[in-house]
């Protein structure tokens, strides 16, 4: 890259999976040494061990490359790579006011902005949907949306695309970030079909649940609301394209055996029924 003359000003980071197959034994506690583990399977194989790739690239060139143990967690990856990235930069001569390290949703956290200003180094990354901050900002973004700014953006293939925008300066535990939040109609389709699958993966999870659930008594009220709020924690947690309503119902339940004669002893106990209905919602 010194040879051409090709300069850094960005370094796009991101990492990748690769299953493993077979049983490895390995010294424990080896200096230096990786662990084959389960992890974050980028190759949608959670059953099986893998190993990681962290590779970083200027202009489609990798620049930076790492074996990681399977287990090794994005987050805690850009961390790492943020203190290697000193020695890059001084590899390749880049000049850090004009340098920007580039990451997904990963690199969004408290201790890499810490690690980038120790380091003078300049980030570009995506906040993740669950950050609050996020949420404000595209919230704003949805009741301007008439006001929002316009711009086109040619490819490198030649393809115009077209983007709304909203910017805005705030701060992320005292760094301060310049933030954008953009709209892209191009992006529109794949979206809507995104969405749309998610919920009938979501539509399939609830008719199980509910399949199960119909299934089932309980010998008293507070077992059955006991359950309700252990779905509500667990299975459905993260249920978004879905209103979800519980009922508790009684019903009799004759005792086994000849009816008793003795008149004050009843011949039924009462069980309690737990049910949830689900209807989608409308997103915005």
């Amino acid at each position: 890259m010194k040879h051409y003359g090709i300069k850094v000003k960005t370094l796009n980071f991101d990492t990748t999976s690769k299953v493993m197959w077979g049983l490895y034994e390995t010294t424990e506690g080896t200096e230096g040494s990786i662990s084959i583990d389960f992890g974050h399977s980028k190759n949608k194989r959670s059953d099986k061990k893998q190993i990681k790739f962290g590779i970083g690239c200027a202009k489609g060139l990798p620049v930076d490359a790492q074996v990681l143990s399977g287990n090794k967690d994005d987050k805690t990856y850009n961390n790492d790579v943020l203190e290697r990235v000193d020695d890059i930069l001084d590899l390749y001569e880049v000049d850090r006011s004009e340098f920007y390290y580039i990451a997904d949703s990963a690199l969004f956290s408290k201790d890499n902005f810490k690690a980038a200003k120790e380091h003078e180094i300049h980030l570009i990354t995506r906040m993740a949907d669950n950050v609050t901050l996020c949420k404000v900002l595209m919230t704003q973004a949805l009741e301007s949306f008439d006001t929002l700014e316009e711009i086109t953006h040619t490819t490198a293939k030649g393809q115009q695309r077209h983007y709304l925008f909203m910017e805005k300066e705030d701060d992320y535990h005292g760094y301060p970030l310049k933030l954008v939040c953009y709209h892209s109609d191009s992006l529109q389709e794949q979206k809507r079909k995104t969405m749309e699958k998610a919920a009938d993966k979501e539509q399939q999870l609830l008719k199980k649940l509910s399949s199960k659930l119909t299934k089932g008594t309980f010998a008293c009220l507070k077992d059955a609301q006991r359950e309700q709020d252990k779905l509500l924690e667990q299975d459905l947690k993260k249920i978004v394209y879905h209103q979800i309503d519980f009922t508790i119902t009684t019903q009799e339940k004759r005792k086994p055996g000849r009816p008793s004669r003795k008149p004050d002893q009843k011949p039924v106990s009462i069980e309690y029924k737990l049910n949830f209905t689900f209807t989608p919602v409308q997103k915005p």
